[in-house]
């Protein structure tokens, strides 16, 4: 690689290299690929949007914890 195609590289947006859009979970929250989440009968649920009541009521579910 040059120097010129390494500072590109470097320096500016290249989409190949972001993480993929996966949608939205079902309180809106967007989602990305590697997400940690917790799946619900109808879709998913952001772990790291979840406020501490709400992550116990999903453990009390019995919610399985996946990454997308």
């Amino acid at each position: 690689m040059t120097s010129k195609k390494q500072y590109m590289h470097d320096h500016f947006f290249n989409p190949l290299d972001e993480p993929k859009s996966m949608g939205v979970d079902l309180l809106g929250n967007a989602l990305i690929e590697h997400d940690e989440v917790y799946k619900a009968e109808d879709g998913f649920f952001l772990i790291s949007a979840l406020t501490k009541a709400q992550k116990e009521m999903a453990k009390a579910l019995k919610l399985r914890r996946v990454e997308l």
